[in-house]
């Protein structure tokens, strides 16, 4: 049984030379293909952040105004405080 490299070595030598007239302007051309690529890639990357980002800003605000409203807005919402919501006194004696 023949070696599989050995036989795909033999198929690579019966293969017709390649020319070399234009290889440096096909390795560029390649360059910058895969250049555009990537710059379409970022922005649609950065475009799918702005959104997110922008989702979360409204749905963050929409939650916050209907907080607002009810009884969450009369206590302290810091944590610093004798009558704070989860400082740890009010933890420990289970108020």
């Amino acid at each position: 049984m023949p070696d599989p490299i050995d036989h795909a070595a033999t198929l690579c030598a019966a293969l017709p030379p390649v020319p070399l007239d234009g290889l440096e302007s096909r390795v560029f051309a390649a360059i910058e293909d895969r250049a555009r690529e990537a710059t379409a890639a970022r922005r649609a990357g950065l475009w799918s952040v702005a959104a997110a980002l922008a989702i979360g800003l409204t749905g963050g605000g929409l939650a916050a105004r209907e907080m607002a409203g009810g009884a969450m807005a009369a206590r302290a919402a810091s944590p610093i405080g004798i009558d704070a919501m989860l400082a740890p006194s009010t933890l420990l004696l289970g108020r």
